[in-house]
Formats: structure tokens, sequence, C-alpha cells
């Protein structure tokens, strides 16, 4: 029989991580209890094999990053029309243009899956150690892809700040360019 106590603690503490690593993501709201889940699934079939599993949270990140990777590689073809849903939302709500949470969900849509799925990563607070595990790279590999995806933010966000700026020149449009930092605050937090 499959003890199942030893993993209450780790349920308890990589949960809610797991979940917001998939919202962020870009898996749609629906789905992101059903990955959390399929994680945890994957872990205690994996034991019940009689697999040693040394690192039991670095699987699962591993596993998490398969599924988001899997993800969108099943959406791929629907890709485009989602991207094209996010444009009339800005245009015709200015509410909306102003709320931070949109800026950053619409700066990370930008990116790639990679790319998102290694930012979510290092914003949940795994080392470049951990991230080069889960991500099957080495450490330095992560280094300079962390750099080149803070680039990007950069690069989206100034496109996304003039945009806005484009749409509705009123002082009090805009917040201002979101940060990498503004991000990962945000991924916490929101």
């Amino acid at each position: 029989m499959l003890q199942t106590d030893d993993i209450t603690p780790l349920i308890r503490e990589l949960s809610g991580k797991l979940l917001r690593f998939f919202r962020k993501s870009g898996v749609a709201q629906q789905e992101c209890y059903d990955q959390v889940q399929n994680c945890f699934e994957t872990l205690l079939k994996k034991r019940a094999q009689g697999c040693e599993i040394e690192d039991q949270r670095r699987y699962l990140w591993g596993i998490a990053r398969k599924k988001v990777l899997h993800y969108f590689r099943k959406i791929r073809p629907t890709e485009e029309f989602r991207s094209s849903r996010v444009q009339p939302i800005l245009r015709t709500s200015p509410s909306l243009r102003l709320d931070r949470g949109l800026r950053v969900d619409l700066v990370l849509q930008k990116l790639s899956p990679r790319e998102r799925t290694t930012f979510c990563l290092r914003c949940e607070g795994l080392s470049l150690e951990e991230i080069a595990q889960v991500v099957e790279k080495n450490r330095s590999t992560v280094n300079r892809d962390l750099a080149a995806i803070r680039e990007k933010i950069d690069e989206i966000s100034g496109e996304l700040d003039a945009e806005f700026r484009d749409v509705d020149s009123t002082p009090e449009s805009g917040a201002g360019m979101i940060t990498v930092d503004d991000i990962s605050d945000s991924y916490l937090r929101d």
C-alpha cells in the first residue's frame, strides 16, 4: 500500500506555488488545478512503481515545466487566435489598461513558453542551480537565458507602454513601463 502521509507536507508547501506557476505561465485558469493535481499524481505513480526519487521538489518542478510545455504544444494552433483576442480588450476598456496585473500578464504572454517557464521558476524562488536541473541546462546557460529574458521583458514593456500612450494620451492613462521587478512582485502577489 502506498504511504501518502509523508507527501502531505510537500503538497501543502508546493500546491499553491505550482498553481501560481501554471497561472502565470499562461495555462488556462480552468486547467491550472488539474495540472497541479496531475503533477502530484505523477509523483505518486512513480513512487508506487518503486522508483526512488532523490529530490521530490525538483522532480515536481520538472513535471510542472514539462506539463506547461506540453500544454503550449497542444494549444499552438489556437495561439494566434488567443493573442488576437487580447488587443480589442485593451482598446475598448480604458479601466483595464490601468490595471497593472493585466499589463504584467500581457508581458508574460509575449514571452515564449520556454522563456515564461524559466522566468516563472525564478520568480518562484528557485536558485539558478535548481532551475538548471529542472530545465535540463547548465547554470551558465540559465543565467544567460534569464538575462536575455530580462532584456526581452524591457523591450516588450516599452512597446506596451508606447501602445498605451497611443490609445489614451491622458496623463493618468498609464502607470509607466512595467519592469522586471514589477513582474516578479506582481507574480508573487497577484
